[in-house]
């Protein structure tokens, strides 16, 4: 008897829609795709916006005219009108996913976002006539909305605007500079959210890598300025920090965003913990006899790090001070009640880079700083969930190059948008992960874009 051949794998094209080729061209051809939008006056202070087409479509013009008005309305400081008091039915306005890259604090790019932001925005048709009723309701008009104009009519949720930030990297910034841009473009996207037909109560913050460390640091920072000067507060000490290296900068959104706007935190192979972080690099012979942590300290110190020091010049901040879960661990109730109240933590258990070690101590921080009996504040949730056998590039390299893990990261990504971050281990973000019980074997026959020698070649060379 003759057994049945196991189903083959389609071969592998650069007509797939995740291809390099195919994702390059829609980075810098597609018309949902507005790069170099800025934020502050630095070469670098830049975000792209990822529109789903029905944005540009409800609002009666391009996806470039949807966003100079909305960049024209922040700049101007204008306040988006409030829907209507009268209406019941659902908000049609999108979520919104801010996306921070990682890169080592040295090779970080807004471009590196464009694979997720593409699934990401991807769907959506305009709301039917007759349907909910949109946050204003300007007469459509072919040509680009005038500064003084209303936000574009809202969306179906199911796309989402996509806000991909770039930021300076070492040596040309200190690690706490760029934070500080960081938090100087999250203040803008949340700015920008209604006239982009954003929904400003489900602005979600992703982060990957060191992007992860960065947004983190910017959210804390942002709790951090509604506890002032705590003496010992650790996130009014990162508020400090952070006004201290975005000043000259003339970011007008750098420290007037409050960390409650942020309706969850997302961390993708995130670093939290720096000085565990030289540990283990040193123990993968990575700055052997303490190269990984000078390596780290001069990302810290920035590219005055090799100058000779000042009279009266402050020293570079501690490892530790740059650390999200260390300045959470010293926060004070005020700082841990400003926070927003959910966190998923999504991490492969195979990463070499950043080991899942790192997302474990920063829920362990988190599940220890829920709010006191005398706080108002709703208890945090807190979603740590391990990726079998994926690395640190997994997500973003290796799986999209297999064809099946952009599926899962973007689906692990909407089920947090949704509201369903589950608790503990479970929920919507474990289910999606258990759709890829072993990272190497995804069920059924992938879309592959290389075969698989090239891939493992890929995952050899690549310096995470």
């Amino acid at each position: 008897m003759r057994r049945a051949a196991a189903p083959r794998a389609p071969p592998f094209s650069l007509n797939h829609p995740l291809s390099p080729s195919q994702v390059a061209h829609f980075y810098f051809r597609s018309a949902r795709v507005v790069r170099g939008v800025r934020y502050g006056l630095e070469a670098r202070h830049t975000v792209d916006v990822y529109l789903p087409r029905a944005v540009a479509t409800a609002a009666g013009t391009s996806a470039a005219g949807v966003v100079a008005a909305a960049a024209a309305a922040v700049a101007a400081g204008r306040k988006a009108p409030a829907p209507p008091a009268a209406s019941t039915a659902p908000s049609p306005a999108l979520p919104v996913i801010i996306y921070i890259t990682g890169g080592a604090w040295t090779v970080g790019h807004s471009a590196w976002g464009a694979l997720l932001a593409r699934r990401l925005s991807s769907g959506g048709r305009p709301a039917a006539k007759g349907g909910a009723a949109p946050t204003s309701s300007p007469s459509p008009s072919p040509s680009p909305p005038s500064p003084s104009s209303s936000p574009p009519p809202s969306l179906p949720a199911d796309p989402c605007i996509v806000i991909c930030v770039d930021y300076r990297n070492w040596p040309a910034a200190s690690a706490a500079a760029s934070a500080a841009d960081v938090s100087a473009a999250i203040g803008w996207a949340l700015a920008a959210t209604p006239w982009l037909g954003g929904d400003a109560g489900r602005v979600h913050l992703v982060g990957q890598s060191c992007g992860a460390q960065l947004g983190g640091l910017a959210l804390v920072g942002a709790a951090g300025r509604v506890a002032g000067v705590a003496a010992g507060c650790g996130a009014a000490a990162v508020a400090a920090l952070l006004e201290q290296a975005g000043a000259g900068l003339h970011c007008a959104h750098h420290a007037t965003w409050p960390a409650s706007a942020i309706a969850s935190f997302i961390g993708v192979s995130g670093v939290y913990d720096l000085d565990a972080l030289a540990l283990h690099l040193e123990a993968r012979g990575i700055g052997a006899g303490g190269g990984g942590r000078r390596w780290l300290e001069a990302v810290a110190a920035g590219p005055k790090a090799s100058s000779a020091p000042r009279a009266g010049a402050r020293p570079p901040p501690s490892l530790a001070a740059l650390s999200p879960a260390a300045a959470l661990a010293s926060a004070c109730p005020v700082a841990l009640d400003a926070l927003p109240r959910r966190f998923a933590l999504l991490h492969g258990d195979a990463d070499g880079s950043s080991p899942l070690g790192q997302a474990a101590r920063f829920e362990a921080v988190l599940r220890r700083s829920q709010p006191g009996p005398s706080s108002s504040a709703p208890p945090l949730s807190t979603t740590l969930t391990p990726w079998p056998g994926a690395t640190h590039t997994s997500p973003l390299v290796e799986g999209p190059l297999r064809g099946g893990d952009a599926d899962l990261l973007t689906g692990a990504v909407r089920a947090v948008v949704r509201g369903d971050p589950g608790n503990g281990r479970g929920g919507a973000v474990a289910a999606a992960a258990a759709a890829l019980p072993a990272h190497r074997h995804p069920p059924g026959p992938p879309r592959r874009l290389c075969p698989e020698w090239l891939v493992g070649a890929a995952a050899a060379v690549c310096p995470f």
